[in-house]
């Protein structure tokens, strides 16, 4: 079903997320504090619109390392110990490390909404309902050489979930290779659902104390570079970047796996 956000709400978006390119530019340079801004979730009834990276652009693009995780098709050793987001997708699977020892908001609020545990806002009722949110979303947005973005429920970058979560950053997660999982959103405090994952390093290191980071991909990166590749037609919006996929790739299902610590002998 088509909506006609654009008008209203992406402009808004638009005129946001040059702000906050500025914001960065401004603030290029300045040393990062060692130390964990974690701050509790808020709810809010406020508008919401466009909570996402639709208006953030790649760095230029330099060549990056080969990121590290094993191909989905290659023969894999048991995960380490820890928390991990396994994505069923149309192009294949790949598995996620989730920070939870040190962001543990972020990763909180994510695991919850793919579980189900949490309620966020039905757009075609508007009632706040609880069921897993990731399962079956459309990754909506492609940008080669910078990142993929889904996540929310009606699959496009104009959603109000109806809360929102404070930002949290800590120093030794950087933007310093592909694969990683960060929140989308259209400024401080106003992420919620919406989360993309990243190409390349240079391409994405302009969004640093800007998108908080919550996870890597540790499998299924060959998955990763399938879903860059798609085709990808122009997208509406004042950029007429070609980052509209024109057979958006489908999140199947997300499941949540937990790997214990191995027991004491």
């Amino acid at each position: 079903m088509k909506t006609n956000f654009w008008p209203r709400t992406m402009v808004l978006a638009a005129l946001m997320g040059l702000a906050l390119s500025a914001v960065a530019v401004a603030q290029t340079g300045s040393s990062s504090e060692e130390k964990t801004t974690m701050t509790e979730e808020k709810s809010t009834g406020e508008k919401q619109d466009a909570k996402d990276v639709q208006n953030e652009k790649p760095a230029e693009k330099k060549p990056d390392a080969p990121a590290t995780g094993p191909a989905a098709g290659e023969k894999q050793s048991p995960l380490p110990p820890g928390t991990y987001a396994v994505f069923e997708t149309s192009l294949g699977k790949f598995t996620a490390r989730l920070f939870t020892d040190r962001m543990p908001i972020t990763t909180q609020n994510f695991i919850d909404l793919a579980e189900g545990k949490k309620a966020y806002r039905d757009p075609k009722t508007g009632q706040m309902v609880k069921k897993p949110l990731y399962n079956g979303r459309r990754i909506f947005r492609v940008s080669k050489g910078f990142m993929f973005q889904t996540g929310s429920a009606n699959d496009t970058g104009a959603y109000n979930a109806g809360f929102m979560i404070r930002d949290e950053f800590h120093p030794s997660l950087r933007y310093s290779k592909p694969g990683l999982l960060a929140m989308a959103n259209a400024g401080p405090n106003t992420g919620s659902c919406q989360f993309f994952v990243t190409f390349s390093a240079e391409g994405c290191r302009h969004l640093q104390g800007k998108h908080p980071i919550f996870g890597e991909v540790v499998e299924g990166m060959d998955t990763v570079r399938r879903i860059e590749s798609v085709k990808t037609e122009l997208a509406p919006g004042p950029f007429r970047e070609k980052t509209k996929p024109v057979d958006p790739p489908v999140i199947k299902k997300v499941a949540i796996k937990r790997v214990p610590e191995p027991s004491s002998p």
